[in-house]
């Protein structure tokens, strides 16, 4: 009985000794995340949040990443940019010098992003963020890789689609906020819809706090715009603008350039006037959503009850920096690694085969092209496919359009 629990002792202690050492040897990788979780965009940053907790765990899971032939497990320090300015550089600045880290996912707000890389560039912190801003991805910004379309490489996809759908169709009106973003798509718009052969009737900016839209989209409607661009509108501002559309008696072609959460769309525009307004997304459906996005809906379903459509957008940012840091072998050069990460070309994504270009536009090859899907609301709120374009495709579009007078 003594010499068993002498036994028992000895086998306790040393199976304490050995976990504290395995514990002191494990490696940690820390890496920032910034967006927003409070404000008016907290429902995306949370969505993203998610996606991030979700890929963490996966990786932890199996024992964390290899880099160089040792093993690190991932943590990642969130903070809230609150959509904003000056939310973006004190987010920056906080995980930049006071947590020290060489990564940062985010922000995805484009007056946020600007912000930040007035930290993250100089200290060479790689970011791998989104946002609209064209000024984002610049030879000025080498260590930011932008790692979703913006308007320019997503709505080629819809010129082509109303050639192909709606040949008939002449006639669009294109209504953008006046802020930054808004400016440069009221630039870019045109030429793309000029390219496929459609007349601009109308191409106007409106206050962002914009409630009542009847005026202009009369002045559209007046004009014989068969199509309405709702451009880089807000979610509430489509909201906003496709029921009035309705209520002026218009049921042709919509659009906007972000993904909408699909409830709040139907409860607010109503199951019956949603119909033929046209997003960018990703498929659910098995036949249609890329293949590796399908068990990430299926996890998120699972911890939080409901997918939401705008999270296919966020694997892309930690998978790419993984990818980016294991071609390196390295945690700490991140001029090495930045170098590895545009050259992972082509290479497979959550969403489907990605790529980097952009040259042409940006003046540096940051920008990421991936597969690009066109999803339509039907007539009773379902939301379905409705076409699909390869990345080669969304960069050859996007050249030639930015390349027209």
């Amino acid at each position: 009985m003594k010499r068993s629990m002498i036994a028992m002792v000895g086998v306790m202690i040393l199976s304490f000794v050995l976990a504290h050492r395995t514990s002191a040897a494990e490696k940690v990788l820390e890496i920032g995340w910034m967006s927003a979780l409070s404000g008016p965009a907290a429902e995306w940053g949370e969505a993203f949040k998610r996606i991030v907790d979700i890929q963490v765990e996966e990786y932890n899971a199996q024992g964390g990443i290899l880099v160089g032939g040792e093993r690190y497990k991932l943590k990642v320090i969130y903070e809230d940019d609150k959509f904003t300015a000056d939310g973006g550089r004190a987010a920056a600045e906080k995980l930049v010098y006071q947590d020290k880290v060489k990564f940062i996912l985010g922000s995805i707000s484009s007056s946020a992003v600007l912000a930040q890389q007035k930290i993250t560039e100089p200290n060479k912190v790689i970011c791998m963020i989104d946002g609209q801003a064209k000024d984002q991805v610049s030879p000025n910004a080498p260590y930011s890789f932008r790692c979703l379309t913006g308007f320019r490489e997503m709505t080629p996809a819809f010129g082509e689609l109303l050639k192909e759908r709606y040949p008939n169709l002449k006639k669009v009106a294109i209504l953008n906020p006046n802020n930054d973003v808004g400016l440069d798509n009221q630039g870019f718009a045109p030429k793309m819809y000029r390219y496929f052969g459609l007349d601009v009737v109308l191409n106007e900016l409106y206050p962002p706090a914009t409630k009542d839209f009847a005026t202009l989209l009369a002045k559209g409607l007046a004009a014989g715009a068969e199509v309405f661009d709702l451009g880089t509108s807000s979610v509430g501002s489509v909201f906003l603008m496709k029921k009035q559309l309705v209520e002026l008696g218009f049921t042709g072609p919509t659009m906007n350039t972000a993904s909408l959460p699909s409830e709040k769309f139907v409860q607010a525009v109503g199951a019956e006037n949603v119909g033929n307004h046209f997003v960018f997304g990703y498929a659910e459906d098995p036949e249609h959503a890329p293949p590796k996005l399908l068990p990430i809906i299926e996890k998120y379903k699972q911890k939080h009850g409901s997918w939401f459509p705008v999270a296919a957008r966020f694997p892309l940012f930690l998978d790419t920096l993984v990818r980016g840091i294991q071609a390196a072998g390295t945690v700490t050069d991140t001029a090495a690694i930045r170098d590895a990460i545009a050259k992972l070309q082509p290479f497979e994504s959550a969403v489907g085969m990605a790529m980097w270009g952009g040259k042409e536009t940006y003046g540096i090859d940051n920008q990421m092209y991936n597969t690009t899907q066109l999803l339509v609301y039907e007539r009773g709120g379902r939301q379905v496919f409705a076409k699909s374009i390869p990345p080669e495709r969304a960069k050859e579009l996007a050249t030639a359009i930015e390349g027209m007078k």
